[in-house]
């Protein structure tokens, strides 16, 4: 999405700006809550194996009660009334969009394309639906758990941290590589797309001359021509994306074997405890998890 484009919504978004500062605390508090459970479980876990004693793992357990029923009550929250502002703002948009359209000029239409005003009308629109509901929001939360999980890992224990974090920043580079290939690639299949539409929109109305002058056999090949272009470019957006993602579960896969080898060595030799590697695995879950997701709201983001 081009700034300009970004610049036009500004106005929607302030309307609404009660319900998405709600949506942004709850975003942040349930971030939040969620980066803090596996600390608070791996002081569970080693208070236990220090002292043996359960009555001294009571105020922790109840630390990790209120954080899950915060996580719940701001996740749900954040759910809640992110799509319900979302809608909002698409209605509007719908609403101002459909009532520009009609107020055209008749010369307006023919220096456009119809099929091209449609395209824009009704999957261009479905597509910022798509952002605001699924993407948007959900990126940003994605985005401050991955920098929280970061920070408790380095936190905890910094040696064992900064090595199971080592195969990060190569999948980080290697994403934004692919994230600029992919980005050329959707705006192909845009314009594949809109070029479909059009020529069907086109004849469709005039299939009566279609018809007079026997060009059947010629709109079809073109318009075979266009679908043929859109699924070679689908295809490579697709495969493009499937890569990003793997290319993340194998840094995963090798975050968790450096944690199993140089987190057991760091436990033997006292350097570690349990705890810290029960709540590593879940952290590396946690920073891999919407990391992966992060190419499916990529991909969401560019086809808006």
């Amino acid at each position: 999405m081009r700034r300009e484009s970004i610049k036009r919504f500004i106005p929607y978004f302030l309307k609404y700006k009660v319900l998405l500062l709600i949506t942004f605390i709850g975003m942040v508090v349930s971030s939040i809550t969620s980066a803090i459970i596996p600390y608070l479980i791996k002081n569970v876990i080693d208070t236990l194996i220090a002292t043996k004693d359960f009555g001294n793992i009571k105020n922790f357990l109840a630390f990790v009660l209120i954080a899950v029923i915060a996580n719940i009550i701001f996740k749900l929250t954040q759910i809640y009334v992110g799509n319900y502002a979302g809608q909002r703002i698409m209605q509007d948009i719908r609403h101002d969009l459909f009532y520009t359209v009609a107020r055209f000029k008749i010369a307006s239409f023919s220096k456009e394309p119809s099929g091209k005003i449609i395209t824009r009308i009704t999957n261009d629109v479905e597509n910022m639906n798509d952002l605001l509901n699924a993407g948007l929001v959900s990126l940003f939360a994605d985005l401050l758990f991955i920098t929280l999980a970061v920070g408790f890992l380095i936190f905890i224990n910094p040696g064992l941290g900064l090595i199971v974090l080592s195969p990060l920043p190569i999948a980080v580079i290697f994403a934004l590589y692919l994230g600029n290939i992919v980005e050329r690639i959707y705006e192909k299949v845009r314009d594949a797309l809109t070029k479909m539409n059009i020529h069907m929109q086109e004849v469709l109305t005039g299939i009566h001359v279609v018809q007079i002058f026997n060009m059947e056999k010629g709109v079809i090949e073109k318009f075979k021509g266009y679908a043929k272009d859109f699924r070679d470019n689908f295809y490579k957006s697709q495969v493009t994306n499937v890569i990003l993602r793997q290319s993340v579960n194998i840094s995963s896969y090798i975050s968790i074997f450096l944690l199993v080898l140089v987190g057991g060595i760091f436990t033997i030799k006292g350097h570690g405890t349990i705890g810290t590697i029960i709540s590593f695995s879940s952290y590396l879950s946690y920073l891999y998890g919407p990391l992966g997701d992060l190419s499916d709201k990529f991909s969401i983001l560019l086809n808006a």
